[in-house]
């Protein structure tokens, strides 16, 4: 669809999670593609710049939080037990992202150009 969008020589920005926790809001297949793997999609396309940017990780979004939300997530530990149990799902989607206390988030990035056209030319500094 993006593809019938884009005149020819035109530019196409790709961003997606590629090491980050499960977000179910709004949604999340759980794909996670390296830049090589979002060029590959689109393989008439030139690959003008792509790269994996990495970004803060959870303890820096815990940092941030007041501290009511600080306490009312760690009190929420209690309940997942349970929650694992009886809703999976809502267990990831609550719980994954501790899994990135230290570990930074990493975004996929690829910028790709349809072929054809007169579009000018980046150039890499």
């Amino acid at each position: 669809m993006c593809d019938e969008m884009l005149l020819p020589g035109g530019l196409i920005l790709f961003t997606v999670p590629l090491d980050y926790p499960l977000h179910l809001d709004p949604i999340d297949k759980y794909y996670r593609p390296k830049p090589a793997d979002i060029a590959r999609l689109l393989p008439n396309y030139e690959t003008v710049w792509s790269e994996v940017v990495s970004d803060t990780c959870f303890k820096d979004d815990f940092a941030k939080l007041p501290f009511k939300k600080k306490a009312l997530q760690i009190a929420a530990f209690a309940k997942a037990p349970y929650l694992y149990l009886v809703d999976r799902q809502r267990f990831l989607g609550r719980y994954h992202r501790w899994r990135w206390w230290n570990r930074p988030y990493r975004v996929s990035c690829a910028l790709l150009r349809k072929p054809g056209g007169n579009a000018p030319r980046l150039s890499a500094s």
